[in-house]
């Protein structure tokens, strides 16, 4: 992967949040979801994501959680 385009990368869940380039696709630097690949294109929809051990679902990610209380004070 070009280090100019992964630096642009953001997890979809929050936009300050890097991604790292895994084999597997791409991973959150922070709650550690994974994007997948799929034909070699990377899906970043969360309902297809891989959730860390001990996640039960996608709004249980932390980073889910934290922009869900950022909007509710909007």
């Amino acid at each position: 992967m070009n280090a100019d385009i992964l630096a642009i990368l953001r997890c979809p869940c929050d936009p300050n949040i890097l991604l790292d380039a895994k084999e597997q696709g791409f991973e959150c630097t922070q709650c550690k979801v994974l994007f997948p690949l799929r034909d070699k294109i990377p899906c970043f929809l969360i309902d297809e994501a891989f959730l860390p051990e001990g996640v039960k679902g996608p709004y249980a990610l932390p980073c889910k959680g934290k922009r869900a209380r950022e909007d509710a004070k909007s």
